[in-house]
C-alpha cells in the first residue's frame, strides 16, 4: 500500500494600508470671551487607519482659525501724576492718568457695564513717600486687601483675582488716617481674564 502526503500551500496576500484622515470636526467655541481668541477643530486618523506597515497619515491632527468675539475686553490701568498728592482719612484715590480705558473707569472708580462679569485680575500699587500709608481696594464698600507703606519711599502692592458682576464697583481708598501718596508709583488696573 502506498501512503500519500497531501501538502497544502496557502499563499497569503499581505497588502499594507496606508492611513487616511477622517473628516475635520466643527470648530469648537473661541478659547476667550472677548477680544480675538482661536477656536479649534481636529480629526482622525481612521478612515482607514494605517495597518500593516503602511505610512501614517500625513499632515496635522489639529487646526485653528482667529476669531473675533464682539464684546470689547474690559480692562483699564490709570496712574497718579508727579508729586505728592495729599488724601483725607476715607478718600477715594482718583487716579486721573489713563493708560489704557476701554471702558467702565471714571475718577477711580471702576464699573462693571452690562455683559462684562466675570472674573478680573485686579492690581494696585502704592508709594507714600516720606509718610506712611494705609490704603485698601474695595468692592461695592467692602474691603478685599489692605496696603501698607512706612517712611523712605517704601512701595506695596497687591494683585487678586475675583468675581464681578454687572455693576459692580471697585476702587482703592484711603483707609485708618490722612495721608500722601508720591508720584507715578501709584497704579490701580483691573482686566477681565475670564
Amino acid at each position: 500500500m502506498h501512503q500519500q502526503t497531501l501538502i497544502y500551500c496557502m499563499f497569503l496576500i499581505v497588502q499594507t494600508v496606508d492611513g487616511n484622515w477622517g473628516p475635520w470636526s466643527i470648530f469648537g467655541p473661541c478659547s476667550v470671551t472677548c477680544g480675538t481668541g482661536l477656536n479649534y477643530r481636529s480629526r482622525i486618523c481612521n478612515d482607514p487607519a494605517p495597518s500593516l506597515n503602511g505610512k501614517p497619515c500625513d499632515g496635522e491632527e489639529t487646526s485653528s482659525q482667529i476669531c473675533n468675539t464682539t464684546k470689547v475686553c474690559a480692562a483699564f490701568t490709570s496712574t497718579l501724576p508727579g508729586g505728592v498728592h495729599p488724601y483725607q482719612n476715607g478718600a477715594v484715590i482718583g487716579y486721573p492718568i489713563k493708560l489704557l480705558d476701554n471702558s467702565g473707569y471714571s475718577n477711580g472708580i471702576f464699573t462693571v457695564l452690562p455683559g462684562m462679569g466675570g472674573i478680573y485680575s485686579v492690581s494696585v500699587t502704592i508709594m507714600s513717600g516720606s509718610v506712611t500709608g494705609h490704603t485698601t481696594l474695595r468692592k461695592n464698600g467692602a474691603i478685599l486687601v489692605w496696603l501698607f507703606t512706612y517712611k523712605e519711599y517704601d512701595m506695596a502692592s497687591q494683585t487678586i483675582n475675583i468675581q464681578l458682576a454687572e455693576g459692580d464697583r471697585i476702587w482703592v481708598q484711603m483707609t485708618n488716617q490722612a495721608s500722601s501718596l508720591f508720584d507715578v508709583y501709584n497704579t490701580f488696573s483691573a482686566i477681565r481674564i475670564v
